[in-house]
């Protein structure tokens, strides 16, 4: 067991040895007496928050981005989410550390930027330093984002995240 703890975090947690809780669901420990047998078993049961849960596409293969197999629809007034993504010092983490991939992470950069200039994003922006046509507020419509990405990333192909992972999304990117 020391020795998993001295390797990469990646690799320490796919090689535990013991747990404190199970790692596939809730076990309840059902003992059974037998005249001079005692059985304990651990059975187990599904959990009470289940309709909670969210749920995987099952048409997206499970070898894609987490974004892609949940098929959110994430938006720039999703602030809590796209937080995720970003460092204390404001710049997007790596995509490699996300493990997005890379339509997925264009996407996820571009609503960063448009959460920052919305002023949606707390305490990034000085209003104040803005000159010209930046010095007013900018919105944006729930209908036209992908409209907005697609100029904005020189028109490559917005991919809504229900279509991205049919196999090789990565690949069709590099093609264009």
């Amino acid at each position: 067991m020391i020795r998993s703890v001295l390797l990469p975090l990646g690799r320490a947690l796919t090689e535990r040895n013991f747990h404190t809780t199970g790692i596939y669901g809730l076990r309840e420990i059902v003992t059974t007496k037998n005249g001079k047998v005692i059985t304990v078993e651990g059975r187990i049961i599904p959990s009470p928050r289940e309709g909670h849960l969210v749920k995987r596409d099952p048409k997206i293969e499970n070898n894609s981005c987490i974004l892609c197999q949940l098929s959110f629809d994430i938006k720039h007034t999703d602030v809590l989410i796209l937080k995720q993504f970003v460092t204390k010092r404001g710049t997007m983490i790596d995509r490699k550390q996300t493990g997005l991939c890379v339509a997925q992470y264009r996407r996820i950069s571009q609503l960063v930027a448009m959460a920052q200039e919305a002023e949606t994003w707390e305490g990034k922006t000085d209003v104040s330093n803005r000159e010209g046509f930046k010095k007013f507020n900018t919105y944006y419509d729930e209908k036209t984002i992908s409209t907005y990405c697609k100029n904005k990333w020189m028109n490559k192909l917005y991919i809504k995240p229900k279509l991205l992972c049919k196999s090789g999304h990565d690949n069709k990117l590099k093609k264009d």
